[in-house]
């Protein structure tokens, strides 16, 4: 677990980092984000990766219910640019 923040009386835990998967259809495509919690001045377009790299991260597998060619495809992009144009 990530560091302890206090709101007055009450501590929660917060994850270190934060990941962020979207998926877009019908052309089906994928993108990745991956985030500390920190504030950032710059573009979170900076920070895109795989859907592959967050699953191995995470160990979670994202879109099971794709077909496993799409999927792949899908979960390997890397580009702001390509996940946009679809």
């Amino acid at each position: 677990m990530g560091p302890v923040v206090s709101f007055t009386t009450v501590a929660a835990q917060l994850p270190a980092v934060s990941g962020k998967s979207w998926l877009e259809l019908p052309g089906v495509s994928a993108i990745g984000f991956w985030f500390e919690h920190k504030t950032y001045s710059d573009s979170y377009t900076n920070y895109a990766v795989s859907v592959d790299q967050i699953e191995s991260w995470t160990g979670f597998d994202f879109f099971v219910n794709l077909p496993d060619g799409v999927e792949t495809a899908a979960e390997a992009n890397t580009k702001w640019s390509t996940f946009q144009s679809f």
